[in-house]
């Protein structure tokens, strides 16, 4: 089983996005055109059309009669990191403080900026032409 952590999602107005146009057309599936595209599958597709779907017969679903047995499932569960996800999960936690220290060095400096303007303003409207 491989997981993933869930990464946040910028909101921004410089989103790429189109509109759909429903006419004439009868399967909505948007294909990869661009790098930055944003894909979807038309629902009815997604259903009706198998290459869509999990192949079943190449994974093994485990189903439980009760949540005893599910749960009993659960403990067997080993949590130990592999020296490949300590690894991957120390460079990702580098280049987050890195992302942060940018982060605030950009905030530190837009402050410093705003800090002086305001001294500019507040000494201009006292009288101080300095």
């Amino acid at each position: 089983m491989e997981y993933k952590e869930p990464e946040a999602l910028q909101s921004s107005d410089k989103l790429n996005c189109s509109s759909i146009d429903t006419s004439g057309k009868s399967n909505f599936t948007k294909t990869q055109e661009s790098t930055n595209d944003l894909l979807y599958c038309d629902l009815k597709s997604a259903y009706t059309n198998n290459s869509n779907l999990i192949n079943t017969k190449k994974i093994n679903v485990k189903t439980y009669k009760n949540i005893d047995d599910y749960e009993i499932d659960r403990n067997d569960i080993s949590y130990q990191l592999t020296p490949q996800q300590i690894k991957a999960a120390q460079l990702k936690k580098k280049q987050e403080d890195y992302l942060e220290q940018q982060r605030l060095s950009r905030i530190s400096e837009r402050d410093s900026i705003q800090e002086q303007h305001y001294n500019r303003m507040h000494q201009k409207m006292l009288g101080n032409t300095s």
